[in-house]
C-alpha cells in the first residue's frame, strides 16, 4: 500500500546530517532490496500524479499521497509540510537496512510456541527504529498503525495473507487480534501442525496464509467474544427495516456482491453516504438490504448494531436506467381504476443484461412499477414484499461499467515472527495491550511516530536512541 513506500524509503536513511534528500528507492540499488518487493506498484501509480505535478519533489508526493490515504482510510490527519528535495542515485540505501521478519530464527520452537531466536529478532528490530531515534512504545505504534494495511503476497516477500480482516482502513484490528486470537507458527507443509488442527480444528482457508519454501509465519484462530449471546438479540420484524432511502451510520460498510454477511465484497461506502434500499432480509441476527445500482449491505449486524439510518420512504427518480438481471418479466397494465393488473404472463427480452429506461414511477401502497417507454402502456413491477429482485439501476462510475472493485474477503489472517514479537517481549506487550484497548490512543501515537518518520532528514535530525542488546537465555529445540 502507498503508506508502505514512505515507510521504507525513510526506514532505510541515516539522519544525523542535515541533509535534504530522499526517494532513492526510485534507483535500483534501493528498489531491488528484498524487503521492498512490490512497492513498485504503489510508485507507478504515482507516476500520474507527477507527471501532472512535475514540479512536486518525489519525496513530497510519496509522503503526502501517504498522508491523505490515512486520512481517508479513518486515521490520524496528519499535518504535512512541503519542502523535501530529492537525493540523487549516489544516496541510494543497500540493503541491510530495513526490518527483515525472520531475522535471528533458527529452527525449532519453544513450549509456547514462540519460534527459536525471536529474542534475537526483537533485538534487531529495535537496532532498526533505534537509530532513527524510535523508542519501543514508537515502534509498537507504527507496527499497529502501518500492518492494518494491505497484505504479503508470495510472489513478493515469500509470506502469504493479510494482517487484519479489513486491510484496506484504520482501526486497532491488528493489536486486538494479536493479544485476544491464538496464533500458531505455519510452514508450507505445515499450515498449521497436525496437532493444531487435532484440537482447534483446520484453518478457514489455509492456503491464504501459506507462505512459500523454508519461511515460517504465525495464522490465527480467532477467539469469539461470549459475552454478548445470540439468543439475547430480538430480530423483530422486518418492518423495522422497510424500504426506502437509508443513509450509512457508521465508520464504513462493505458493500457485497451476494445476499450474505460473508459474501465477496465488491466496494464499500462511507459515512453519511446514502442509497435506495429496496429489499430486506434476514440473516441469523444481521439485516441485508439490496441497493437499487447493485449489491448488498448490512443494515443491521450481526452483533445487533444498527449501521444505516433510515432517511425517507422510497422514491425512486424517473426517468430510471435499469439492467435486467433475468431477462423475463411479468407485465402489468393500470386500468381505469387506476390498480396495476398482472398479464398473468412472464415475457422474454433480448437475453441478460438488457437495459431499459423506465420514464414513469407509480407508487401504489408498499408496491413500486415502473413504465417502460414506448406507447404499449406496460409496466413493471420493480419493487414488492417478498419480491424477488431481477433488476438493478445503472448508478454513473459504479455499474455503468462492468468493472467492480473486487476486494478479496480475508477469511484467516496472519502474522510475522517481526509482529509476533509485540506480544512476547514484555516491553513491547505492555504498549500492545494500551493500543488493544484503546483506538483514539493509538491514533495519536500512531500519527506523532509517522509524522516525526516521515520528517527525518527533512525537519528532525533524530539521534539514535541507546541501545543495549538483552542478554538471551538459553533456548530449546523441538
Amino acid at each position: 500500500p502507498i503508506p508502505c513506500v514512505p515507510w521504507q524509503s525513510q526506514t532505510s536513511g541515516q539522519y544525523q546530517r542535515r541533509v535534504h534528500g530522499g526517494a532513492t528507492m526510485r534507483y535500483d540499488l534501493e528498489a531491488n532490496d528484498p524487503e521492498n518487493a512490490g512497492l513498485d506498484i504503489a510508485r507507478n501509480f504515482l507516476e500520474e500524479v507527477k507527471a501532472k505535478y512535475p514540479s512536486v519533489s518525489y519525496s513530497d508526493l510519496w509522503i503526502f499521497a501517504a498522508y491523505v490515504f490515512i486520512r481517508a482510510s479513518g486515521g490520524p490527519d496528519i499535518k504535512f509540510e512541503p519542502g523535501r528535495k530529492d537525493a540523487g542515485e549516489d544516496k541510494a540505501i543497500a540493503p541491510g537496512r530495513l526490518p527483515e521478519a525472520e531475522h535471528g530464527v533458527c529452527p525449532g520452537m519453544d513450549a509456547e510456541g514462540r519460534v527459536n531466536g525471536w529474542r534475537k529478532n526483537a533485538e534487531h528490530v529495535r537496532q532498526v527504529f533505534y537509530r532513527q531515534g524510535f523508542n519501543d512504545r514508537d515502534i509498537v505504534a507504527l507496527l499497529c498503525g502501518g500492518h492494518v494495511y494491505g497484505r504479503c503476497h508470495t510472489d513478493r516477500s515469500g509470506y502469504n495473507g493479510a494482517w487484519v480482516k479489513e486491510p484496506w482502513k484504520f482501526s486497532n484490528e491488528y493489536a486486538d487480534d494479536m493479544i485476544n486470537d491464538k496464533w500458531f507458527v505455519v510452514d508450507n507443509q505445515n499450515c498449521p501442525a497436525k496437532e493444531v488442527v487435532a484440537e482447534y480444528g483446520p484453518l478457514e482457508n489455509a492456503d491464504e496464509v501459506r507462505p512459500i519454501g523454508t519461511r515460517r509465519q504465525y495464522a490465527g484462530y480467532a477467539m469469539d467474544d461470549d459475552s454478548t449471546c445470540g439468543e439475547d438479540i430480538k430480530l423483530g420484524d422486518l418492518d423495522e427495516f422497510p424500504v426506502g432511502k437509508w443513509m450509512v451510520d457508521a465508520e464504513y460498510i462493505n458493500i457485497r456482491m451476494d445476499a450474505e454477511t460473508g459474501g465477496p465484497i465488491i466496494g464499500r461506502a462511507n459515512k453519511g453516504e446514502t442509497f435506495f434500499i429496496i429489499a430486506t432480509l434476514a440473516e441469523d441476527q444481521a439485516v441485508l438490504g439490496r441497493i437499487s445500482c447493485g449489491g448488498w449491505v448490512c443494515l443491521r449486524g450481526l452483533d445487533g448494531n444498527r449501521l444505516f439510518k433510515r432517511v425517507e420512504d422510497l422514491k425512486l427518480p424517473s426517468p430510471l436506467r435499469i439492467r435486467l438481471l433475468r431477462h423475463k418479466f411479468v407485465p402489468y397494465q393500470k386500468n381505469d381504476e387506476g390498480e396495476m393488473i398482472s398479464t398473468g404472463k412472464k415475457v422474454g427480452l433480448n437475453g441478460k443484461n438488457v437495459e431499459l429506461v423506465i420514464r414513469e414511477i407509480n407508487v401504489i401502497g408498499r408496491e413500486h412499477y415502473g413504465k417502460l417507454t414506448g406507447n404499449d402502456g406496460m409496466y413493471m413491477r420493480l419493487v414488492a414484499p417478498e419480491q424477488q429482485v431481477f433488476w438493478e439501476r445503472i448508478s454513473k462510475g459504479w455499474n455503468d461499467d462492468p468493472r467492480y472493485v473486487n476486494i478479496p474477503e480475508v477469511r484467516t489472517q496472519m502474522m510475522l515472527v517481526s509482529d509476533m514479537i509485540l506480544v512476547w517481549d514484555e516491553e513491547f506487550r505492555k504498549h500492545l495491550e494500551v493500543y488493544a484497548d484503546d483506538e483514539d490512543e493509538l491514533i495519536r501515537d500512531f500519527g506523532d511516530a509517522f509524522k516525526r518518520l516521515t520528517e527525518n532528514g527533512f525537519k528532525n535530525f533524530p539521534k539514535p536512541h541507546p541501545f543495549k542488546p538483552a542478554q538471551c537465555p538459553a533456548q530449546a529445540h523441538h
